[in-house]
């Protein structure tokens, strides 16, 4: 009971985070093309709810890779081993850049484009299945 709340929570936090980086990501060259002002605040925010809900998504992952043993289905094995390793990849390459960008020689940029186009694929996806599994 209370762990499915939770999961849905969860849920609804790693799909509001999807939908933030996705929509940042479009709408930063429109109004700040240089990352300079607000647009540079704003990541600096979603980075640390992108590094949380990354971090959820691993732990789904890894959940639903236990339960998978218990099953037999191709493709629930499937799912769960891209969810799972995708959501690793990200939080790596994440975690990686982020640390690069804060305190090293300034991260790579198009680095930043592969995580902010695959995070809100692997957040909403592993939402959605973390919401209708709850």
């Amino acid at each position: 009971m209370v762990v499915t709340g939770l999961t849905r929570v969860a849920a609804v936090f790693m799909m509001l985070v999807a939908l933030a980086v996705a929509g940042h990501f479009v709408a930063t060259p429109i109004y700040d093309p240089d990352v300079e002002d607000t647009a540079r605040t704003i990541w600096d925010l979603l980075n640390y709810c992108m590094i949380a809900a990354c971090a959820f998504s691993v732990i789904a992952g890894f959940a639903r890779l236990r339960l998978m043993h218990t099953r037999t289905d191709v493709k629930e094995f499937i799912a769960g081993n891209v969810t799972f390793y995708a959501s690793a990849g990200l939080l790596l390459l994440l975690l990686w850049n982020w640390v690069s960008l804060n305190w090293g020689n300034g991260g790579d940029g198009q680095m930043w484009v592969v995580i902010d186009v695959g995070l809100p694929l692997v957040l909403g996806s592993t939402a959605v299945y973390m919401f209708r599994e709850a």
